[in-house]
């Protein structure tokens, strides 16, 4: 009899934690929404499995990126800059929901440098939810080792995002201003 009475109440217990989580991650995005790859580097670097949601964690939605990319040029790469840009259901830019990530080699764990031919990916996890109905995520910037650096043709870009999706009435900031060095 307690066997079942403790089974009982842990059954109990797992639904009321749950049933809130659950809600939450199924409700929180919009039906429809879509990413979108601007494959701006396709020499050097290719961009793909872009996703953005709303997720419940850490007793709360959180906005979670996820992006792989693999190096398809001929030279080692040190770091590169992606652009993820937001854009609400009313096709306006949300500011700050995305930015300029800066990947240091493979991702934010491992630095050591992306050779030719090989693939990684990597996620940002946001503070809050965001009402993201698209998303555009395209390369900035590439460090190569031998001390090069590419950077994309913004009017490029800019005419990329105008085909992929010209329902957008303005782009937003292309060009994110890099976070200032942290003090050590």
């Amino acid at each position: 009899m307690l066997k079942k009475l403790a089974a009982i109440a842990a059954l109990v217990m797992a639904m009321a934690i749950h049933t809130p989580a659950m809600a939450q991650l199924t409700g929180s995005n919009f039906a429809g929404r879509k990413p979108v790859i601007i494959n701006n580097a396709a020499d050097y670097l290719t961009l793909s499995d872009f996703t953005f949601e709303n997720t419940y964690r850490d007793r709360s939605t959180r906005f979670i990126r996820d992006l792989k990319w693999a190096n398809t040029g001929s030279k080692p790469i040190i770091a590169f800059e992606v652009v993820m840009l937001f854009y609400d259901p009313f096709n306006r830019p949300i500011a700050g929901a995305g930015g300029r990530w800066l990947v240091p080699g493979h991702n934010s764990a491992n630095w050591s440098a992306l050779a030719p031919g090989q693939t990684d990916g990597d996620g940002l996890i946001g503070l809050r939810d965001q009402n993201a109905f698209f998303g555009i995520a395209y390369v900035r910037a590439i460090r190569f080792d031998d001390g090069t650096v590419w950077t994309s043709n913004q009017a490029e870009v800019e005419r990329s995002i105008r085909a992929e999706l010209p329902q957008l009435r303005e782009i937003g900031e292309l060009e994110p201003t890099p976070q200032p060095a942290a003090d050590r």
